[in-house]
């Protein structure tokens, strides 16, 4: 697959400077903005991307949609735009119609049980040895009684698969915490970002792998995350790291 972005261009004061890069690769939106980055004195920040078959043809049809908005020789090419008066949700909302990328749905929780079963011992060894029966009782409470101990969880003390999650819900800063995209274990390059926690709300954008979220409160498997250019949404809570 290859991607189609949008980076934003924020000023030394750290507001938008109302200028916006449409173009593609497929390295990555990242790499991509690296490479502008050099020549940019200006901070620029990966806005929206959507995964597309062809970029080539997206990238020109929706450079011809917003023809009206084009910045003519800004940057040493014509891909920049003004888009200081325009709503960017309808911009997004546009680039959205040509996004491939699978919307993500939670896994149904899966749970197991693991049960023990107490070996059979012959007792009438036990009464003619004594010393053999002794091993052998020491080895049944190891065996039943130690087997059934299980690690306790006090709730601060997290393990394997849970550390991820709970370092989220167990932010309190009112500022939020810093996260990171990762929905590399689903399969994934990218991570839907949505108004509401729920599959079926309004797509806001898409986050790449590794991309930088500051993150809130969760809410019936969803995180609530904030993105660099301000944006708010939910992202499915197995994604942020």
């Amino acid at each position: 697959m290859e991607y189609v972005y949008i980076l934003q261009e924020i000023d030394f004061d750290g507001t938008p400077t109302g200028h916006y890069k449409i173009g593609k690769t497929k390295a990555g939106t990242e790499a991509r903005k690296r490479q502008y980055q050099a020549g940019n004195p200006r901070f620029l920040d990966p806005f929206h991307t959507v995964e597309v078959t062809n970029s080539q043809t997206v990238e020109t049809d929706l450079h011809h949609r917003f023809n009206s908005y084009r910045l003519k020789g800004y940057g040493g090419g014509d891909e920049w735009f003004n888009f200081h008066s325009v709503d960017m949700e309808k911009v997004v909302s546009i680039m959205n119609e040509y996004n491939e990328t699978p919307a993500y749905v939670p896994p149904e929780p899966v749970y197991y049980q693991q049960s023990y079963s107490s070996p059979d011992f012959e007792l009438s060894g036990l009464l003619t040895n004594p010393i053999l029966g002794f091993v052998l009782l020491l080895v049944f409470l190891l065996v039943v009684v130690g087997g059934s101990l299980k690690p306790v969880n006090l709730g601060n003390q997290p393990s394997g698969k849970e550390k991820a999650r709970w370092s989220q819900r167990s932010c309190i800063n009112p500022n939020g915490c810093s996260g990171t995209i990762d929905a590399s274990s689903t399969g994934y390059k990218a991570a839907n970002v949505r108004a509401a926690p729920d599959k079926n709300s309004k797509l806001i954008t898409t986050l790449n792998n590794g991309q930088k979220v500051t993150v809130f409160e969760e809410s019936n498997g969803w995180i609530k995350v904030e993105l660099d250019s301000g944006i708010k949404g939910w992202v499915a809570n197995n994604l942020v790291r």
